[in-house]
């Protein structure tokens, strides 16, 4: 903002009146005092300006840093999802192998079933399960809903809870709690697949010979 004329005028004519100056001595105190005026006007708009440029050099960093942080977060965690996903991937590709093999082994077992079944001329289902070596090797009885859980499997490994509780009538709570059974009495103790090892242990007691096994 310029000097104000009026103030200036105001300052002149009180030191003429205090005798400071004198009337030929006016103009060089008006252009000093206005150059005054001018020198403080330029000093605050050079401060002003340079407050302006911290601020905008401030505003600029602040920004990004802000840009970093975010990239950092986002790229974290994109990292972590994909290595999730990666894991997941994993699990799934090792409990499938694990599932296959296991079929693999169920389906060798039934062979060799069907195989001692001929040489010995008896007569027996492809799928049959000998209930009472069974019970002798797991030392415990199982139930009619039970025994019908177990041949279910035995015909579809793969069968889900949801279809057996139609199959049998029970309810899937009474599905859980004898199959829970089961596995606690056959010792499995896999995380997966437990159906499919279930069945392969009444297969494997069920082929064995009394005194040993074949």
């Amino acid at each position: 903002m310029k000097p104000s004329i009026l103030a200036i005028m105001l300052v002149c004519c009180a030191m003429l009146s205090n005798g400071q100056i004198n009337i030929d001595s006016l103009p060089a105190v008006w252009a000093d005092r206005t150059k005054a005026g001018q020198e403080r006007q330029n000093e605050y708009e050079k401060k002003l300006l340079e407050y302006r440029v911290a601020h905008e050099k401030q505003l600029v960093e602040h920004q990004r840093r802000n840009r970093r942080e975010r990239f950092a977060f986002f790229g974290g965690a994109a990292l972590l999802v994909l290595s999730f996903g990666l894991y997941l991937r994993k699990i799934r590709n090792r409990n499938a192998a694990e599932r296959k093999n296991l079929l693999r082994k169920i389906e060798l077992l039934e062979k060799r079933v069907a195989a001692q079944s001929v040489s010995s001329s008896e007569k027996r289902e492809e799928h049959t399960l000998d209930k009472a070596k069974i019970e002798k090797a797991i030392n415990a009885k199982l139930g009619e809903s039970s025994w019908a859980i177990l041949n279910l499997i035995s015909e579809n490994p793969s069968i889900s809870n949801k279809q057996i509780a139609k199959e049998v009538s029970l309810s899937l709570e009474g599905v859980s709690s004898s199959l829970r059974r089961m596995y606690a009495a056959f010792h499995i103790k896999s995380s997966s697949n437990k159906k499919i090892l279930l069945i392969m242990e009444a297969v494997r007691i069920s082929m064995e010979e009394e005194g040993g096994s074949k």
